[in-house]
């Protein structure tokens, strides 16, 4: 199964453990410190993924944020956190139908985040989130 298998839009299903991979992030701990809920916030979340020309669109679309990376397979790019306006650098690469991208340098005590997309054997969207020693898995369906 291929990586365009992953393009399409995707509503969120279920959520494991994501309030505490944002805990162990430089990135999302503002996120929870402002009093934000992952269960509300999560609660019409979707994503979109399209590729066009080599060049991949990622769209996550949640109650009233937005938040769109762009990038090409192997290329870094910097991508804005929609929290806090910071930049992180990342780089996502493509192999057994997942896309892998890593986020530099953002856990709590330097480390990258590794966020892994894939389709699982029920053709559901996985997203896999590891900082540290914090795993999260956030599981899409079909929008």
């Amino acid at each position: 199964m291929g990586s365009s298998q992953l393009q399409g839009t995707w509503k969120l299903h279920s959520s494991e453990n994501f309030e505490d991979y944002l805990k162990a992030t430089t990135t999302g701990y503002d996120f929870c410190a402002a009093g934000r809920s992952t269960k509300d916030h999560d609660a019409k979340a979707e994503l979109t993924i399209t590729e066009k020309d080599g060049e991949w669109t990622i769209l996550m679309q949640k109650k009233g944020d937005r938040h769109e990376l762009k990038f090409r397979i192997g290329e870094e790019f910097q991508e804005v956190n929609p929290v806090t306006g910071q930049g992180i650098q990342s780089i996502v690469t493509e192999e057994d139908g997942k896309l892998t991208q890593i986020q530099r340098g953002i856990g709590k005590n330097g480390e990258d985040a590794t966020i892994v997309r894939e389709i699982d054997s029920n053709g559901k969207l996985l997203v896999t989130l590891s900082v540290g020693d914090v795993t999260a898995r956030r599981i899409y369906t079909v929008a």
